[in-house]
């Protein structure tokens, strides 16, 4: 009797072992796949001489900042979601075009860009070398949307 006892508490043991095992593994809530373009054209005001001196800006770096659970399908608030973050650099006629993360309601981006050290033309034969900036830009996207944003640096 006593083995059948034993045998009985040995089986309930680890039966009570194996379904008290559970992942401890966080799992991440899905995310939405789709995405959603923003495009522009980048410019300084770089030559004095013109009657615009507002001119497109090669070599600078924009990025687009999301929030991950902007996109989660099925959103926690307890979950701790990253900011996801794109970046294009323009091209010699200024433009740049970022793919972002997006979903079937509105998600918040925020566009900035890196400062840029360029060469003002002042006169015909003096030119200066200046720190210009972009002010921080802030769009809504839905996925598939394309959004048309200029930057002008000052």
């Amino acid at each position: 009797m006593k083995k059948v006892i034993s045998l009985a508490m040995s089986f309930a043991a680890v039966a009570l072992i194996f379904t008290s095992c559970g992942s401890d593994d966080e799992t991440k809530p899905e995310a939405v796949t789709t995405t959603a373009n923003i495009s522009g054209i980048v410019k300084a005001a770089t030559n004095d001489t013109l009657d615009d001196p507002r001119l497109p800006i090669q070599g600078v770096q924009i990025h687009a900042s999301i929030n991950m659970g902007d996109v989660a399908l099925n959103y926690d608030p307890s979950f701790d979601y990253e900011n996801r973050t794109f970046t294009a650099t323009t091209n010699a006629d200024g433009e740049y075009s970022l793919d972002v993360t997006a979903g079937n309601s509105p998600v918040d981006v925020t566009i900035l860009g890196d400062d840029a050290r360029l060469e003002v033309v002042l006169t015909d034969s003096t030119s200066e070398m200046r720190t210009f900036r972009v002010n921080t830009a802030n769009v809504s996207v839905v996925g598939g949307q394309n959004v048309i944003l200029d930057l002008e640096y000052n």
